[in-house]
């Protein structure tokens, strides 16, 4: 048997997440997605005094590319993988928009913990 036959008839299955909006899909409050991580490294022969930073990027309608964070770290693997991570919120926050959604009106943890996660975001 199949976990999926295990489900009672009024708990939505997984599969149903896969057609729903855009991973990328803004809520209105913060830059919409995708995002990117980039090293900006200084350039010594053009007079660069800063430190090498790993910065998450965005496009921002009106502006065009807004650096959204910058994470200098003297650690390049750490900087880069925190850069990342925060490139990718705006896929994330669709996530639990569309887990939030699949759930709503029922009493499911992921889709409390979902609902509750983009309570925060929209805050």
């Amino acid at each position: 048997m199949s976990s999926h036959e295990h489900r009672e008839a009024n708990t939505p299955s997984e599969t149903s997440l896969s057609a729903a909006e855009p991973a990328t899909r803004p809520s209105g409050k913060f830059t919409p997605g995708p995002w990117r991580a980039e090293w900006i490294r200084p350039d010594k022969a053009k007079g660069h005094t800063f430190d090498p930073t790993c910065s998450t990027l965005g496009e921002s309608p009106g502006y065009g590319v807004v650096r959204l964070a910058d994470i200098p770290d003297p650690l390049d693997e750490e900087a880069e993988a925190n850069a990342r991570l925060i490139a990718t919120a705006p896929a994330l926050a669709a996530l639990a928009r569309r887990v939030a959604a699949h759930f709503a009106g029922t009493d499911a943890p992921l889709g409390l913990a979902a609902a509750a996660l983009l309570a925060e975001i929209d805050d």
